[in-house]
């Protein structure tokens, strides 16, 4: 149940914790569509349950780097479905609104609040990357946190 204005809140409507994944490892990719596909292989993310709000706070960050001139890399995050990181029925689809983008190298961070999750149901969180036009994207020291909201 979300918590609201009038609802009575049980200490267990308060048990929430955070979840969070961390890869320190330069990875690549040529694709221009956003994928977990990196190579060497290694998708960042994390499964989380929603919490009775059904909102959370979705922090990361991302070393992103193009190589080949004026190309850029892109670095953004999808909220899916179920417990499989990557896997799922897509909640949130990657954006580059909410993207982390260079060709220079550039370590960023951002955060992104994140609201309709259905209290007490699993989620899973990842990092989604792509090249803008072509070349090698180099990402690295990437990592997520969700970090549940009350209300």
């Amino acid at each position: 149940m979300p918590i609201g204005a009038g609802n009575i809140i049980y200490a267990s409507d308060l048990l929430m914790t955070t979840a969070q994944s961390a890869d320190t490892t330069a990875r690549t990719t040529t694709s221009t569509a956003y994928t977990t596909t990196l190579s060497p292989a290694n998708i960042c993310g994390v499964a989380f349950v929603a919490p009775p709000s059904g909102k959370v706070t979705i922090e990361w960050g991302c070393g992103v780097q193009n190589g080949s001139a004026p190309n850029l890399a892109v670095c953004s995050f999808a909220i899916r479905e179920g417990s499989t990181v990557g896997s799922g029925t897509t909640f949130q689809a990657s954006d580059d609104g909410r993207a982390v983008t260079s060709q220079a190298f550039l370590r960023a961070g951002a955060s992104s609040p994140v609201t309709g999750l259905t209290a007490g149901s699993t989620y899973n969180v990842a990092l989604e990357h792509r090249v803008a036009s072509a070349g090698t994207g180099t990402f690295s020291n990437r990592s997520v946190l969700v970090r549940p909201e009350l209300a």
